[in-house]
């Protein structure tokens, strides 16, 4: 069971990953602005002081412009 959920969560990891690198092709200010959200929502959940809340809204919060990956250019 527990190797099943490190399973699932390094799956996570890539997948998110992965997402993030996607966003961040499409333009340099996009990643930036990932980032400096991923930052933001690290120091919120620091607060809350809930370490596995931390790392996955840390670990997710890069993915919250996830939908401009369908926006056409023009």
């Amino acid at each position: 069971m527990y190797e099943r959920m490190l399973e699932i969560e390094s799956t996570q990891d890539v997948f998110i990953f992965i997402l993030t690198m996607l966003a961040e092709a499409r333009d340099q200010e996009t990643g930036g602005h990932m980032q400096r959200t991923q930052s933001f929502v690290n120091i919120l959940a620091e607060k809350l002081q809930v370490h596995k809340i931390i790392l996955i809204l840390f670990e997710s919060a890069s993915l919250h412009d996830i939908s401009k990956i369908f926006v056409p250019d023009s």
